[in-house]
């Protein structure tokens, strides 16, 4: 079964909430009290969703601070499975 590579939490910031309410980033940076910087580089999948990020969104849209954390934690698991291939380690065997 082949699954879909989770999106970045900052997609569905940018598409879904910022663009679906015609706010600008520069807005909804101001409403969350965050540097407009921060925010869009979250937007554009360069910064992670923080904690601290996480609960802001959350105060902010009416969600829950686990949700946005699940988000970027899935995010970041397909991001590792992607480099398994990438990095070569031999396991370490445990002595007998």
């Amino acid at each position: 079964m082949v699954m879909n590579k989770p999106c970045h939490p900052g997609e569905l910031i940018q598409h879904d909430w910022i663009g679906g309410l015609d706010l600008t980033v520069e807005a909804a940076a101001e409403h969350m009290r965050v540097p407009t910087q921060v925010l869009q580089a979250i937007c554009r999948g360069e910064a992670p969703v923080t904690t601290e990020m996480a609960v802001r969104l959350s105060k902010a849209l009416g969600s829950t601070p686990r949700f946005w954390i699940q988000l970027q934690a899935n995010y970041d698991a397909a991001q590792a499975e992607e480099m398994l291939d990438k990095i070569e380690i031999k396991r370490i065997e445990r002595a007998a």
